[in-house]
């Protein structure tokens, strides 16, 4: 870096104190100080500040929001309320090993841009490196994501202008890092950093957040982009996931996504996004709207 740059750490938070002190407590030990920490509070049932530990941080700010939203509205008010040129993001239960901050602002530019590294996931105490396939200039971000890629939001370092252009969709539950990643990478440019010092906690007992509704505006949103190959592995999986695990609408809202991806599938695959049906309905009336869908896609 050219200048002495400025860095502000966006931390949302609902309900998790003891976690919360992990990951502050993993930016206050950081070699290299950060200007400013803001713990955006996405109204938690009870109030989480003050935190006897940090009670002599002055870069420490806690804001509390009104009323319960998500955690997308806390990091986009949190980067609001800043005032630094970059903004990295750390989620509650998630934290950074002690040079992170200083690994990562080797590589940082006085230009417009977005950074994020590799991360180790812990379980049951034990963090192992996550591995990401390398992310090279020109690629199509949907599909790095969905084929081998791995760019995780506490791994993020976003200039706070181009980042206050885009911002986190603030609708989605469920793959907002994805979402966020992408487009943004169709406005600005992202660097994968040579550093590993993020730790993501995925407890053995944890419960994955799925919503159905957030994935398929995800998908829907970058539809055109993704390779076909890639497309059909990703609604197989999602489908599948939610006939076992979720609503009626849930699944309803994958299928909803096959015929227009139609024209990629053989029989066999199209009939298998409709477990529901019966055999003899989706070999006669399933294989003539097959038959439909394919020819419709040629004109």
């Amino acid at each position: 870096m050219t200048r002495k740059s400025t860095l502000a750490v966006v931390i949302p938070v609902h309900n998790r104190r003891e976690e919360l002190t992990r990951a502050l407590r993993s930016v206050y030990q950081q070699t290299l100080p950060v200007d400013e920490v803001w713990v955006m509070d996405d109204a938690s049932d009870a109030e989480l500040f003050p935190l006897e530990e940090f009670k002599e941080w002055s870069a420490l700010h806690y804001h509390r929001l009104e009323s319960k939203s998500n955690a997308n509205v806390a990091r986009n008010k949190g980067a609001h309320l800043s005032q630094s040129d970059y903004i990295a993001f750390l989620d509650s239960d998630d934290e950074w090993e002690v040079d992170y901050i200083e690994q990562c602002k080797k590589h940082l530019k006085p230009i417009q841009g977005a950074y994020f590294s590799q991360s180790k996931i812990v379980r049951s105490g034990a963090a192992n490196p996550k591995h990401s396939k390398e992310w090279r200039e020109g690629m199509i971000a949907v599909n790095f994501l969905l084929d081998g890629g791995f760019a995780q939001t506490s791994s993020f370092i976003v200039d706070r202008v181009s980042f206050l252009n885009v911002q986190f969709d603030e609708q989605l539950k469920r793959h907002q890092d994805f979402d966020f990643f992408a487009r943004y990478a169709k406005a600005y440019h992202w660097q994968q950093l040579p550093v590993c010092a993020v730790l993501v906690h995925w407890e053995e007992n944890r419960k994955a957040t799925r919503d159905a509704r957030s994935e398929m505006i995800f998908i829907d949103r970058f539809v055109s982009e993704i390779e076909p190959r890639v497309l059909k592995r990703y609604l197989r999986m999602q489908y599948d996931y939610f006939y076992l695990n979720g609503t009626p609408a849930d699944y309803k809202l994958h299928q909803a996504m096959v015929p227009r991806i139609a024209g990629m599938l053989t029989f066999s695959e199209f009939k298998s996004f409709y477990k529901e049906r019966s055999i003899l309905y989706l070999n006669t009336i399933g294989f003539l709207t097959f038959l439909l869908l394919r020819l419709k896609g040629k004109f």
